[in-house]
C-alpha cells in the first residue's frame, strides 16, 4: 500500500516527529468507506492517534463528530471565475481570456493548490488557438479547502458549460452544434493526438436517448411550473501512469488469489480486480479472491485511491501478473502433454496442443502438478503497470442531458430526468460503472442545488457543520429517470482499455443542470448552489 511522503521522514503534516522508518510502519485499511478527497494523505488527526498510542503502549482509535468532519477534513474552494471569449460570426472560438480567484484559507500552503486549480477544461476541451488562464489562491481566515469529487473542473465546467450555453443563445444555434462546432480532434494544449475520444458519440447516443430538441426559453408553462432542458459537456483528465504492482498465485485445487495494495473506498476495486484475472486467466469468478488493504502483505500498488484511477493504474498491473501465471501454467502443461510450450494454448480454460487439438488438459490437471507431492512450487504472477506509451493523451469525456422542473411561486427546482453518457474506455463491470455514474452525477446535483458552506464573517466558522443546516439530496430529490449510456471507446493507453469513471459524473452535473434551469425560466443564475432564494431574487430583478 502507498506510503505518504510524511512516512519516510518520521513527520506528518503538524511538524510532530515519529522517528519511524518505512519498515515499522504498518497500514491495516480493508473497508474505508467514501472518500471523495477526504481521506487522502495524512492528517493531523492520524499523527495524534499515532502520538497517543505510543504515549499509551495501547491501540488508539479515534472519531470524529460531524461537526468536526466538515470543519478538518476536506471542502471545495469557493471560487469566482469570469470568462471572456472571442467567437467567429459562424461561432468558432478564435479567444479565451479565463480568470479565477480561489478561497484558499488561512494555512495549509500544501493545499492552496485546491483554491487555484479551476481552469483545465478552459484549456483543454475545446479547440481554440489563443487561451490566457490566470488563477489566484487567496488567503482568507477560514479552514483551507482540499480535493474533492472532480476537484477544479467540477467549478469549471459549471461556469465554461454556462457560457458556452449563453455563447449559443447569442448566435442562434443549438449547444450541441456550438460544442461540435469548436470540437478538438487533438489536444489543445500538447496537440497531441487522443488514445480514444468519444466525446462526439456522448452528444450523439445521449442527445438521441433523451430525445433532444432545442425549446426556447419559457416555452413550456402549467401554471406556475415552468419545464425546461439543457445539456453540458464532462471533460476530466486521465490517468498517465504509475509504478503500481500486483500479484497473482494459483493454487494446486485450482483457485486463483490477486494480490493488490489498494485501499477500496467505494470503486469495487476487488471484484474488478477479480474479474481481470478470472478473464485473463480463463477461470470462474468465484474461483478467484483478491487481498488487499494491508500493506505487510502486498506489493506497492498505487499512491493512493484518488483521482479516478485505481482501475486504470492497478488493473493493468493485475492483468499482467495473471499472464505471467498464465505462461507458467503454459510450461507445465507442456510437461503433462509432452509437447513444447510454444504448442499450447490455453482456449476457454482448457489447455490444448496446437498441432492436435484432441490432446488437451483441464486447467485443474495442470494446477494439480503443483502440489508438494509433485515437488513444485506454486505459481505466482508478478505484474506492474507500464507508463502510458508516448505521443498520445489520455482525457476522459461524455454529455449530460437534464429536464428541470421550476416553480416560480416558491423558487424549488426539481430535476426530473436525467441522460448521461459517459467515454470512459471500457467499462470492465457495468454494474459498478453505473453505479458511479449515477452516484456522481446525483453529487454533483447536490452541489448544484442544495449544499452550501455557511460561514460566519467575524469568525470563519461553519455554522451549519450538520446534515439539518447543511442541505443534502434525499431519495425525494433525485430524478425518478437517471439513465447511464456508456460509450466505449477501445482506449490503448492501458493493457485493460479502461480510463475512468468516478469523478468525471460530477464535474459534469452542475452546468448541465444550470442550463436546463434557464431554458425554464428564461433568467441566467451563475452563483451555485442554485438555492429557491437565488431563483426568487432573480425573477424578481428580471421582473
Amino acid at each position: 500500500m502507498g506510503q505518504h511522503p510524511g512516512c519516510t521522514s518520521g513527520k506528518g503534516l503538524t511538524g510532530l516527529t515519529l522517528n519511524l522508518p518505512i519498515s515499522k510502519v504498518r497500514v491495516i485499511n480493508r473497508h474505508t468507506g467514501g472518500g471523495f478527497g477526504s481521506k487522502n494523505g495524512i492528517k493531523q488527526y492520524h499523527v495524534i492517534a499515532a502520538m497517543l498510542s505510543r504515549e499509551t503502549g495501547r491501540p488508539v482509535r479515534l472519531f470524529l463528530n460531524r461537526s468536526e468532519v466538515f470543519m478538518v477534513t476536506t471542502h471545495r474552494p469557493r471560487t469566482r471565475q469570469k470568462i471572456k471569449a472571442g467567437f467567429k460570426s459562424d461561432g468558432t472560438l478564435t479567444a479565451i481570456d479565463y480568470e479565477e480567484y480561489g478561497r484558499g484559507g488561512a494555512w495549509n500552503e500544501g493545499n492552496m493548490r485546491w483554491a487555484s486549480r479551476a481552469g483545465d477544461s478552459i484549456k483543454e476541451l475545446y479547440k481554440c488557438p489563443n487561451v490566457r488562464s490566470t488563477n489566484y489562491a487567496v488567503h482568507t481566515n477560514l479552514s483551507s479547502p482540499g480535493a474533492c469529487r472532480g476537484p477544479g473542473n467540477t467549478e469549471t465546467l459549471f461556469a465554461l458549460e454556462q457560457f458556452f450555453d449563453e455563447a449559443a443563445v447569442h448566435f442562434n444555434m443549438d449547444p450541441i452544434e456550438l460544442r461540435l462546432k469548436n470540437f478538438a480532434e487533438i489536444h489543445p494544449l500538447t496537440s497531441q493526438p487522443y488514445f480514444s475520444n468519444g466525446l462526439k458519440e456522448s452528444y450523439e447516443k445521449g442527445s438521441n436517448a433523451f430525445g433532444w430538441k432545442r425549446q426556447k426559453p419559457e416555452s413550456v408553462k402549467d401554471g406556475t411550473k415552468r419545464r425546461g432542458i439543457g445539456m453540458g459537456t464532462v471533460h476530466w483528465h486521465g490517468t498517465s501512469g504509475e509504478p503500481s504492482q500486483a500479484l497473482v498465485t494459483v493454487y494446486p485445487e485450482g483457485t486463483v488469489e490477486v494480490n493488490a495494495g489498494i485501499a477500496d473506498i467505494g470503486v469495487g476495486a476487488p471484484v474488478i480486480f477479480a474479474q481481470i484475472a478470472a478473464e485473463e486467466l480463463q477461470v470462474p469468478f468465484d474461483k478467484v479472491r483478491v487481498a488487499y488493504g494491508d500493506s505487510a502483505g502486498t506489493p506497492y500498488t498505487i499512491n493512493s485511491s484518488y483521482g479516478s484511477r485505481t482501475t486504470s493504474l492497478a488493473g493493468p498491473a493485475v492483468r499482467m501478473a495473471a499472464a505471467d501465471a498464465k505462461q507458467q501454467l503454459i510450461q507445465i502443461a507442456a510437461e503433462v502433454l509432452k509437447v513444447s510450450p510454444a504448442d499450447v494454448q490455453l482456449k476457454d480454460g482448457v489447455f490444448i496442443t496446437k498441432s492436435d487439438p484432441a490432446k488437451q488438459a483441464s486447467f485443474k490437471e495442470v494446477t494439480g502438478q503443483m502440489g508438494w507431492r509433485k515437488r513444485r512450487h506454486l505459481v505466482i504472477g508478478k505484474g506492474k503497470r507500464l507508463d502510458n506509451p508516448k505521443g498520445r493523451k489520455v482525457d476522459i469525456f461524455g454529455a449530460h442531458f437534464i429536464e428541470v422542473e421550476v416553480d416560480t411561486a416558491t423558487g424549488s427546482v426539481r430535476v426530473l430526468r436525467a441522460v448521461l453518457a459517459h467515454d470512459s474506455g471500457r467499462p470492465i463491470n457495468a454494474l459498478t460503472y453505473e453505479s458511479q455514474v449515477q452516484g456522481g452525477f446525483l453529487m454533483g446535483l447536490g452541489m448544484a442545488l442544495f449544499e452550501e458552506r455557511i460561514i460566519d464573517a467575524e469568525t470563519g466558522v461553519q455554522v451549519n457543520a450538520d446534515f439539518h443546516g447543511y442541505c443534502c439530496p434525499t431519495a425525494l430529490d433525485v430524478p425518478d429517470q437517471v439513465t447511464v449510456i456508456p460509450i466505449e471507446t477501445h482506449d490503448l493507453s492501458t493493457n485493460i482499455n479502461a480510463k475512468g469513471v468516478g469523478e468525471p459524473p460530477t464535474a459534469g452535473a452542475g452546468g448541465a443542470i444550470a442550463n436546463a434551469l434557464y431554458n425554464a425560466i428564461g433568467v441566467r443564475i451563475r452563483d451555485y448552489p442554485i438555492t429557491p432564494s437565488k431563483v426568487l431574487q432573480a425573477l424578481k430583478a428580471a421582473g
